[in-house]
């Protein structure tokens, strides 16, 4: 529905697919020919069809191909023509800062006991699965819970001694705080985000929150951030180190990795050390599958979106255009280095988010415009889209 819509859009606006587009089509359709062949199939036609369904051949599917690749493009060039002022975006920021804004704060949740349900005191379940299904937290439970809390509440004075704060009540060192960084507003547990969003709230402000059925939090305000920061513009060259056979990686492993990178960064530095010619080694290199093609480009970097040692990297406030420096990177999918270029400062993250938000509710108003008054009929057993 959405790509008939769309097509018709193209042609009412003389949109057309460029080069680059109709180049990677024929190459999907050379690729179709390869796997027929390797396949053993007769033709091509009779592989389209065992793979997309009876009466599916090369012109068909290639047609397809090609509405599917012009509605994307309309889309994009949709996106592309929305513009606002600062002035806009630092209204709609603001007119959902509480969401938008980042908390940190302290918290602890005071669990209450369970108890055994009374099925099985009674002994009146037939088929008991386990001891866990058949307890319950009570309101005495739950009670108790409380004054924990308050009492944990009332001897925490920030979020950097809500720890010991627990440990104190609990009786248990094991025990600890959950700190939090830079959460969105939007992401806040529903429990205490209304607490947290209201404006006159305080570094050090604290609460206790019930959890139904659970037990009660203690949360300790921190601070709210409005996203007033410039995003990084870098590009960076990843080197990743060999994980042995149980998945680890060992010290010569990383050694390794950072020897490599040395390397490059010290042919780059044999030439003209520019950001064209780290781009061009950056698609040379690079094991980052994301941003090789582009010479490593990170456009919009925003704090806690990389790995914290390149986060860092990026947010140092000495900072400068043209800077560069080597990094250790880990994540659950990799372990290894990065050499970073700066390129310089972006837009405000603020802004940024604005700007998406807006793009994303223009784009969904604009999608159900073209939309309208387009209606999927089965015919044949087969589905037509009709204005």
């Amino acid at each position: 529905k959405q790509v008939t819509a769309y097509t018709k859009y193209a042609e009412e606006n003389d949109i057309e697919l460029d080069e680059d587009s109709l180049k990677m089509i024929d190459d999907q359709m050379t690729s179709f020919e390869t796997e027929a062949t390797s396949e053993g199939f007769a033709s091509v036609d009779k592989y389209l069809e065992s793979v997309y369904g009876k009466g599916c051949n090369s012109k068909i599917i290639r047609k397809e191909m090609e509405r599917v690749s012009l509605a994307s493009k309309v889309i994009q060039d949709v996106q592309d023509s929305f513009e606002y002022s600062d002035e806009e975006l630092a209204k709609y920021y603001n007119e959902h800062k509480d969401d938008y804004d980042n908390y940190s704060y302290a918290y602890y949740l005071v669990n209450a006991e369970k108890e055994p349900t009374a099925s099985a005191e009674d002994g009146s379940s037939v088929e008991e699965e386990s001891a866990e299904e058949e307890t319950a937290v009570t309101d005495e439970t739950m009670d108790v819970a409380k004054k924990h809390a308050d009492a944990i509440a009332a001897a925490a004075t920030g979020t950097g001694n809500l720890t010991a704060a627990v440990q104190a009540e609990m009786g248990d060192t094991t025990l600890e705080a959950v700190t939090q960084s830079a959460v969105q507003g939007s992401n806040l547990p529903a429990d205490y985000a209304d607490w947290m969003k209201d404006a006159s709230r305080v570094a050090g402000d604290k609460t206790v929150v019930e959890s139904e059925g659970t037990g009660y939090y203690v949360v300790v305000y921190g601070s709210r951030d409005a996203n007033d920061y410039h995003m990084a513009s870098v590009r960076h060259i990843l080197i990743q180190a060999q994980a042995d056979e149980n998945g680890e990686y060992t010290e010569e492993a990383l050694a390794a990795a950072k020897a490599t990178l040395e390397g490059i960064y010290q042919e780059w530095q044999n030439g003209d050390k520019t950001e064209d010619s780290f781009a061009a080694l950056a698609q040379q290199y690079s094991q980052d599958n994301g941003s090789a093609s582009t010479g490593g480009l990170y456009d919009s970097v925003y704090k806690g979106e990389m790995v914290p040692e390149f986060d860092a990297w990026c947010f140092d406030a000495s900072r400068k255009p043209g800077d560069t420096g080597i990094v250790k990177g880990e994540s659950s999918g990799y372990s290894g280095y990065h050499l970073i270029y700066y390129v310089g400062q972006g837009d405000l993250y603020s802004k940024y988010l604005a700007k998406t938000a807006l793009v994303e509710e223009n784009l969904k108003k604009w999608q159900d415009e073209q939309t309208d008054g387009f209606d999927v009929k089965e015919k044949f057993s087969l589905k037509f889209v009709q204005a």
